[in-house]
Parts: C-alpha cells; sequence; structure tokens
C-alpha cells in the first residue's frame, strides 16, 4: 500500500482550526463563565507546541505550562535531526505538520509528541540533518506493513 504524503503549509491552518475547535469544545460544557474562562486559550498567536499539545487533547492554560514544554523540547530535539524548521516555510512542511499527518495516518497509533519523538528515533545523530519528510515516509511504510 502507498501512502501518499504530500504535506503542506495550508496544514498550519487546518491545525490551527483544531485548536479553535478544541477549546469551543472544551468551553461548551463549562456550567459558567468563570469555569470557561479557566479552559479558554490564554495567547492569541499559539506557537506550534501549543497547538500539537491541544491536537493530542491537552488543554495547557498558557505557553508556560509544563505540558508545551514537552512537546517544545521535542520539536528543539527534530531541529538537530531536520532540514525543516518547527513551523511550514513556503512549500515546504514543518516538523510540527509532519508530526500531525503521522498521527493523522495512524489514528490511535500515534500522537503528536510521539510521532516527533520517533521521527527524532529515527535519525541517527552521525547523519546529521535529513529531510524528515523521507523519513516520516520510511516510518508510514513501516508502520503500515
Amino acid at each position: 500500500m502507498w501512502v501518499d504524503l504530500e504535506v503542506t503549509p495550508i496544514m498550519n491552518r487546518t491545525l490551527a482550526s483544531t485548536v479553535t475547535a478544541v477549546v469551543l469544545a472544551a468551553t461548551a460544557g463549562c456550567a459558567n463563565d468563570d469555569q470557561a474562562s479557566r479552559v479558554a486559550v490564554s495567547t492569541d498567536n499559539p506557537s506550534t507546541a501549543y497547538q500539537l499539545a491541544v491536537v493530542d487533547g491537552n488543554t495547557p492554560q498558557d505557553e508556560a505550562s509544563p505540558v508545551v514544554t514537552r512537546y517544545q523540547q521535542a520539536l528543539d530535539d527534530a531541529a538537530g535531526r531536520c532540514t525543516q524548521g518547527a513551523e511550514a516555510s513556503g512549500t515546504e512542511p514543518g516538523v510540527g505538520d509532519l508530526a500531525v499527518r503521522l498521527h493523522q495516518l495512524q489514528p490511535g497509533g500515534w500522537t503528536a509528541l510521539s510521532a516527533l519523538q520517533s521521527i527524532v528515533a529515527a535519525v541517527p545523530p552521525s547523519a546529521g540533518k535529513l529531510d524528515c519528510v523521507d523519513v516520516v515516509a520510511a516510518l508510514t511504510r513501516l508502520v503500515r506493513k
């Protein structure tokens, strides 16, 4: 089975839409405005780490949240192994986009965080920086067999 791994910057908009949907769903069940204010996103321009945490079902209060720190560490680790940055640039997908794509292709199998960690683990430090689109394609192929 062949898997198309075309990832484009449009995924960033999809990721932002997912963040909005998760926050709206979380606040919808609140009994009053006080409860909702504790769930609402406290940043106007959330980082990639924050957005990935939300995709995985977390509800961090702010960028300094320990859960966001774990995602940022994984993105920093990937920066040392991948030619891509954390966010998309032009037509080049970001590592965050690649993690979301792995998460989408393997529902129940990968969280965005474990996808990031798998990307990092798949690139030996001695290899230098690699194109992680190829790494994600290989991981997907291995898992689907």
